[in-house]
């Protein structure tokens, strides 16, 4: 009994210490859940940095107030904002743990046990990092038409075979010797250092309960569509999946159902076409339905959020590539 109890002792020494970095511009309504959460896990992170990332809004106020109540709580704050990539470098940089766990501003954590089932996954020497994930928060009927993405936006990737990598920790050592973000891209750059990653280590995946925060109004729909279309004028998202120019939520299905109904009245060819493509957005909207359950949000999505989204993120690839011209 005595050696099972120095075995255990010696279990618990090599249990990493976990440093969460949080990236926050503007989020004060979402910032105090999202640190409180990690507060309350049952075995407690080695420190929670909220990078404030040019917030003009009381952010910084609420986490220099959560900090005063845990001096786990950091605050590294800068006045003008830069990107979620850079933010997060500037995070990993200050973080004293052996590992370093990204966390959304506005993911909340139901599950106690986040950090001591991060923490088991790293005690295996030849992990490098670890994916978690749960589900959204999905409240309102704009939240419930997000549901309707999400789900739609899965089965896609599924049925296209193409895996995206992503991680939700990763060991302090192995990130700098990556170099981190790359800053250079905008929205997507988790997206890039996964590929990177999934390169030098195997990434287990660990469901967890978890909830992402979906944009409740349509200003934030649109603030997010706005963020998709910067961060594809940095990131090839075609060459990560070519197939993403048949999904009907990406821009380039739009600009061609809009191209092929101006030519209609120039030829019936543009016709049938534009008659097949209004098929393909009702047989979106009947699978939407059939997996969700929701008759409204799948309609909403696919004949107003859809196009929403696609005309914004086609305005903010175009402004944000004119601008790096200029």
């Amino acid at each position: 009994m005595f050696i099972d109890f120095l075995l255990e002792g010696e279990r618990i020494e090599k249990k990493p210490k976990i440093s969460v970095v949080i990236p926050a511009r503007n989020e004060e309504d979402v910032i105090e859940r999202s640190v409180r959460s990690l507060l309350n896990q049952t075995a407690k992170p080695y420190e929670i940095i909220v990078v404030n990332d040019g917030s003009t809004d009381a952010t910084r106020g609420i986490v220099e107030k959560l900090g005063k109540e845990d001096g786990r709580v950091k605050l590294i704050n800068f006045d003008r904002g830069h990107s979620a990539a850079f933010a997060r470098n500037r995070g990993a940089e200050a973080a004293r743990g052996d590992v370093v766990y990204f966390q959304d501003s506005d993911i909340v954590v139901d599950d106690r046990g986040l950090i001591e089932k991060v923490g088991e996954v790293f005690q295996d020497e030849s992990i490098g990092a670890v994916l978690t994930g749960g589900g959204g928060e999905y409240k309102t009927f704009l939240q419930k038409c997000q549901e309707v993405r999400a789900v739609m936006s899965n089965l896609f990737f599924k049925a296209s075979g193409r895996k995206i990598e992503y991680i939700s920790g990763i060991r302090r050592k192995l990130f700098s010797e990556l170099g981190g973000f790359n800053e250079k891209i905008f929205y997507y750059e988790d997206r890039e250092l996964g590929r990177r990653v999934a390169e030098r280590t195997r990434i287990p995946f660990v469901k967890v309960g978890i909830r992402h925060i979906e944009p409740s109004t349509l200003s934030e729909i649109v603030r997010q569509a706005r963020y998709v279309g910067k961060g594809a004028s940095t990131y090839n998202l075609i060459n990560e999946n070519p197939l993403v120019l048949l999904y009907p939520p990406y821009p380039f299905f739009w600009l061609l159902f809009a191209t092929c109904v101006m030519l209609s009245f120039l030829s019936s060819i543009f016709a049938y076409v534009v008659a097949f493509m209004f098929m393909v957005l009702i047989v979106e909207a009947v699978v939407a339905y059939f997996l969700t359950g929701m008759l409204l949000p799948s309609i909403c999505f696919v004949f107003f959020i859809s196009p929403l989204r696609a005309f914004l993120i086609s305005y903010s690839f175009l402004l944000n590539k004119l601008n790096s011209l200029w």
